[in-house]
């Protein structure tokens, strides 16, 4: 039985920085489709009007406000947007649907975990929660650096901006 001798070129130092740079451009190709098509996907929901918008007087400095900005500021564990900015935050009244769909969409907490919540926070350091108004669009007029939040469909007119939009889930 003969035995065959096929030889394998050995690719050299050329060859392999072509076949190298192949395989970037083709990761850098399907990292960017993956982004783009990620992109497309993650578009800003559609309106609906139980979003709830957290909302600032148009006078307010910070043009928006990220997430953890405003669930610390809510949580009461900081006091300034970014170290910048003093702010006053203001809360719905305790018993309503606003209030608790709040709670649970930007703190993580039902009503009664809100409220043992800040039972503790009471006995350990001392502190409140922010105060609860029964119109906390109309009281951010008045209070500088204020800021508080309304459902989209209640969404007054006047000179509000909106810093972040907590979309409605089911």
């Amino acid at each position: 039985m003969s035995r065959c001798n096929i030889t394998h070129p050995r690719p050299g130092r050329r060859g392999r920085l072509e076949t190298r740079a192949v395989a970037v451009l083709a990761a850098a190709l399907l990292l960017l489709c993956a982004f783009s098509s990620r992109a497309e996907d993650e578009a800003a929901p559609p309106e609906h009007p139980g979003d709830i918008l957290i909302i600032a007087h148009e006078s307010f400095p910070k043009k928006n406000l990220t997430f953890w900005e405003l669930r610390s500021l809510y949580m009461r564990k900081m006091q300034d947007a970014s170290g910048s900015v003093s702010v006053t935050v203001l809360n719905a009244k305790t018993s309503t649907f606003l209030r608790r769909e709040f709670a649970r969409r930007l703190l993580g907490m039902t009503q009664t975990r809100e409220r043992r919540y800040w039972e503790d926070r009471k006995v350990i350091r001392g502190q409140t929660p922010p105060p609860a108004l029964i119109e906390p669009p109309d009281a951010l007029l008045t209070i500088k650096n204020g800021i508080s939040y309304v459902f989209r469909r209640d969404m007054p007119k006047g000179p509000f901006k909106v810093l972040l939009v907590l979309p409605k889930t089911d």
